[in-house]
C-alpha cells in the first residue's frame, strides 16, 4: 500500500516546510505563478475530493503531494483523509486485478496446452534479438576498425 511508503509525508512535509522558498522561486516564472495558483485554488474548493484521487494520477504524486503540502490543508486532515484513500486505492486496485484477470481467463481458458508453444515462441524472440544484437555489434566493430565510424 502507499501510505506504507514515508515518502508521502516526507513530500508533503517538503512543500509544508519549504513554501516560503517555492513561493519566491515560482516568483521568477509568472506563468507557473498563474498555474500555481490555480491549482491552490482548486485544492481549497475540493480538498477531500483531492486527496482521495490522487493516489491514481500516477506521474503526479510527487508534485501533487507538494502542492497539498503547499495548501492550507491542515496535516492531520490530510493524513486521515490519504489513510482513506489508502484504503479505497488499494481496494480498487485488488477488485480490477482480479476481475481483469478473471476476465482474462475466461478469454483464453486453459492455458496448460497453449504452454509450451508460448514458451517456444518466447524463445525464438529472445534468440532473434540476440542474434540481430550480437550482429549489429560485430557491423560496427568492422565499421570502426575501418575508419568509417
Amino acid at each position: 500500500m502507499p501510505e506504507l511508503c514515508p515518502a508521502t509525508r516526507y513530500f508533503f512535509y517538503l512543500g509544508r516546510r519549504h513554501s516560503a522558498r517555492v513561493q519566491s522561486f515560482l516568483g521568477y516564472y509568472p506563468a507557473w505563478q498563474n498555474r500555481a495558483d490555480r491549482v491552490q485554488r482548486l485544492i481549497e474548493r475540493h480538498q477531500t475530493a483531492l486527496v482521495f484521487i490522487f493516489h491514481f494520477l500516477y506521474g503526479l504524486r510527487i508534485a501533487f503531494l507538494l502542492v497539498i503540502g503547499l495548501s492550507r490543508i491542515p496535516a492531520g486532515r490530510f493524513f486521515v483523509l490519504n489513510f482513506l484513500s489508502v484504503l479505497v486505492w488499494a481496494v480498487v486496485v485488488g477488485m480490477v486485478g482480479y476481475l481483469f484477470g478473471s476476465a482474462l481467463a475466461m478469454i483464453i481458458g486453459d492455458l496448460k496446452e497453449l504452454e509450451r508453444y508460448i514458451l517456444v515462441g518466447i524463445a525464438m524472440i529472445g534468440g532473434m534479438f540476440g542474434i540481430f544484437q550480437l550482429l549489429g555489434y560485430r557491423i560496427m566493430k568492422n565499421r570502426k576498425a575501418k575508419g568509417c565510424g
